[in-house]
């Protein structure tokens, strides 16, 4: 994609650090509600998972998964005239986040399996603090504020009186649970990632790729690894379907278009509620001990993330061509 100019609106302020401000902008009323939604389709990803396990083996549900999501998103390309070929310097870019992708599935899909569903949810879902922490390195004028730097603390403090409720459940192991910190840690680099990368590729074809590249991968291990038999349930067939359509296909890319309009960190401050869903399904689906903990929790959370994410300069703005967000 050709780089487009980007011009300085009359009258722009400089950010109180500064640097120069991005090409992100505020994210609308519209915006901000389908980052909750995206944040409750996640949130019951846990449980997904861990009704797919019952049927099969890590390796071969991700690479099941990421079959269906990248029809999924190659579908929604022609659809939408995006293109998919790129161009020799994206593909440089877009090699190692298929491969960071591919990280964060297997390191996903085994910590699910070795843990219950409120640390996977807890875990997994502080992705958007390790995200925000590198938004202030990486994305222009997208900086800590003293405000933003208070939210975060609140929340974070949120997701530890959450994380501490399931110490003394069943299921979880110590292994399941760092696995669950890299799927995190891997989750958050893509995030910025993709974030910059937008600004200069379709979504589309980003999510397109990364998919693409990191399938292989899961079809060698659920060939060489996993050659016990699995069994077909219908349990199996929605989860699938949950994750690889709704959550990977449909929910990544939608993700990634907003990564690219707005500032990643208000996207993300929103995101922090996916613990929430999480231990609300895991309770919902597999009766997981539910006490004052996700009270407490749920008012941190929610207390943080309407203290964080305002920003105190205008910021430089850019329209992409056909997003429907």
């Amino acid at each position: 994609m050709a780089q487009q100019d980007l011009e300085q609106p009359a009258g722009e302020g400089t950010p109180p650090d500064g640097s120069e401000p991005g090409v992100w902008t505020e994210p609308t009323a519209r915006a901000e509600l389908l980052s909750w939604g995206l944040a409750a389709l996640w949130g019951g990803n846990p449980v997904a998972v861990k009704l797919s396990l019952e049927h099969a083996h890590p390796m071969r549900l991700a690479m099941l998964r990421l079959i269906i999501a990248w029809a999924t998103i190659l579908v929604a390309g022609v659809i939408a005239g995006s293109p998919v070929r790129p161009t020799r310097r994206e593909a440089l870019l877009l090699l190692p986040l298929g491969l960071l992708f591919a990280g964060h599935a297997a390191a996903s899909y085994y910590g699910h399996h070795l843990t219950s569903v409120g640390h996977a949810s807890v875990l997994l879902g502080s992705n958007p603090i390790f995200a925000m922490t590198l938004a202030h390195f990486f994305i222009p004028g997208d900086r800590f504020t003293p405000r933003s730097v208070l939210g975060m603390i609140i929340t974070y403090v949120g997701l530890i009186v959450l994380f501490s409720q399931h110490f003394s459940g069943e299921g979880e192991t110590l292994t399941g649970d760092l696995l669950m910190i890299v799927a995190s840690l891997t989750i958050a680099i893509r995030q910025i990632a993709v974030a910059r990368m937008a600004q200069r590729t379709d979504p589309v074809e980003i999510v397109f790729w990364e998919t693409l590249v990191a399938t292989p991968f899961f079809v060698a291990a659920a060939l060489l690894i996993e050659t016990n038999s699995w069994v077909f349930h219908w349990e199996l067939l929605i989860a699938l379907v949950y994750q690889g359509y709704l959550m990977y296909g449909l929910g990544l890319t939608l993700n990634s278009q907003l990564l690219q309009r707005y500032l990643p960190s208000r996207i993300l401050a929103t995101q922090m509620t996916i613990p929430i869903f999480g231990v609300i399904f895991g309770w919902l689906a597999f009766g997981e001990s539910v006490g004052w903990e996700l009270g407490a929790a749920v008012a941190l959370v929610a207390l943080g993330t309407i203290i964080s994410p305002r920003r105190p300069f205008p910021i430089r703005q850019r329209r992409p061509a056909n997003n429907p967000t």
